[in-house]
């Protein structure tokens, strides 16, 4: 191709384009800070993506200034863009890595261990109710195994986490028999050591299936690797304006797994 069509095609390309990653930029900035308006969570999961949406805008409507830079300033833009790719390339690694987690089948007649999640009052919020219907599913179709319903009582909780899933699992007709508790741990990693100490003490199968939501599978595996269990899935669907939100607070939690432990 010619160059002078080949510039023509490159302008084109541009003009056409730029709208549309200003538009989708936009939209992304819009969903990162929803959980902020809907239920009042800021964070590093609001703020990271935030943050990356509105550099990319300052990126586009300033890029003619910025490659009339001089030479110092020319090579910090560069380094900048390092970071940037290389940021971008954890980013993408990491949430195959996730899905990848996410999307493990359930294997059947294992011990099911319920994550706790924010309670509301006495009953459960949107997120652990999601959880809870995702392990009915697995125990109404599975009858031969057992659950274990993990969390503690948390700040303004009127009851603890785990007695919230063993009763709404109860109403839906699972048996209170089937269900273990663990009400004292308050975090991820406890949550599984503790389910692993009452699965050794009653005998259960160590086949593991993990019920929470697919952002959270991926380190629920990990840690529950360490403990010798044998990790499946069943995953809850995250309400979709929590979603980059959780997905981006999961990868600074993962990189503290990683790092930290």
């Amino acid at each position: 191709m010619p160059k002078k069509k080949r510039r023509k095609l490159g302008a084109f390309l541009r003009k056409a384009c730029l709208p549309l990653l200003i538009f989708c930029l936009l939209l992304l900035l819009f969903w990162s800070l929803l959980p902020y308006f809907v239920i009042h969570r800021a964070g590093l999961g609001l703020f990271v993506p935030a943050a990356c949406c509105l550099l990319g805008l300052a990126a586009i409507c300033f890029r003619r200034p910025l490659g009339k830079l001089p030479g110092k300033a020319r090579l910090l833009r560069r380094g900048v863009t390092v970071l940037v790719l290389l940021f971008g390339t954890a980013f993408v690694v990491t949430s195959a890595l996730m899905i990848a987690a996410a999307a493990k089948p359930a294997k059947a007649d294992s011990t099911v261990i319920v994550l706790g999640c924010k309670v509301d009052g006495t009953g459960p919020s949107l997120m652990l109710y999601n959880r809870i219907q995702a392990a009915y599913a697995y125990l109404s179709q599975n009858e031969n195994s057992y659950c274990i319903a993990t969390g503690a009582q948390g700040p303004n909780e009127g009851a603890t986490e785990a007695s919230v899933i063993k009763r709404c699992l109860m109403e839906k007709g699972i048996a209170g028999e089937r269900i273990l508790l663990d009400e004292q741990s308050t975090n991820t990693q406890e949550n599984i050591h503790n389910a692993k100490e009452l699965i050794t003490e009653e005998g259960l199968p160590t086949d593991a299936v993990i019920v929470t939501d697919e952002f959270h599978q991926l380190r629920s595996h990990m840690i529950a690797a360490k403990e010798d269990l044998e990790p499946t899935t069943k995953s809850s669907h995250t309400p979709w304006f929590l979603f980059i939100y959780y997905w981006f607070r999961e990868m600074f939690a993962l990189a503290q797994q990683v790092l930290l432990k």
